[in-house]
């Protein structure tokens, strides 16, 4: 009897450390790269903020520049998306939160990864999280983390 409690009451810790983990304007994010994997331009839309900006490798975009890159491709590809969380601060209606992103496009050609090391700034605008700021730094492959323990994006 005792074993059991101790074994629920350590599901329960394990449970919410994992949950801590992810803050909840997190949430907003992954649903941004899901529209990036989806080519979901209105999602994309959806998920950010009127004065949204992308500070991408060494260039400033608003969601239309980004939007315009997010073509459909001639051959069929698929996006994967992975997440690692270095670390965050949640306030009351501001997230900054600092992650690292790989992607793996599949396609007909081979497979392909990239890497970036992304910060956000996600503000709730009336009730609703949404992505402020971006800024993405893509990585060369052979400056990839070696010890970085990424999560499967699940859509």
């Amino acid at each position: 009897m005792i074993r059991s409690f101790f074994a629920i009451l350590f599901t329960l810790i394990a449970i919410n450390a994992q949950a801590a983990e992810k803050p909840e304007g997190f949430k907003t994010i992954d649903g941004l790269f899901a529209a990036l994997s989806n080519l979901d331009h209105q999602a994309m839309r959806d998920g950010v903020s009127d004065d949204f900006i992308l500070l991408e490798h060494g260039e400033v975009w608003d969601i239309e520049d980004l939007i315009a890159v997010m073509k459909p491709k001639p051959s069929k590809l698929e996006r994967i998306n992975y997440f690692s969380i270095i670390n965050f601060e949640e306030r009351e209606n501001l997230l900054t939160i600092n992650y690292w992103t790989k992607s793996i496009f599949k396609s007909e050609d081979g497979n392909k990864e990239a890497v970036w090391l992304e910060s956000a700034i996600v503000k709730k605008i009336d009730g609703k999280w949404l992505v402020a700021q971006l800024h993405s730094t893509r990585l060369p492959a052979e400056k990839f983390p070696k010890d970085v323990q990424f999560e499967q994006q699940v859509l």
